[in-house]
């Protein structure tokens, strides 16, 4: 993953608003484009993260100690 881009704080809330159109134009071109690829490729991707999760290994006993009882 890339390190977040530096967000220059000096911009005004018209500069701030224009990023923030251009962007959102962005996304909806490249989801006009590849939007079923993008879904696909996220549901594989979620499908993964649980069943990873499900084969986490559970501690039968989650604390030891030395006492008998």
């Amino acid at each position: 993953m890339y390190p977040p881009p530096m967000i220059p704080y000096d911009w005004s809330p018209e500069q701030a608003l224009a990023v923030v159109d251009w962007l959102e134009m962005l996304c909806e071109g490249i989801y006009e484009i590849h939007g079923l690829a993008i879904a696909e490729a996220r549901e594989q991707a979620y499908q993964e993260q649980l069943r990873d999760e499900r084969q986490l290994p559970l501690p039968l006993f989650p604390f030891y100690n030395d006492d008998p009882f």
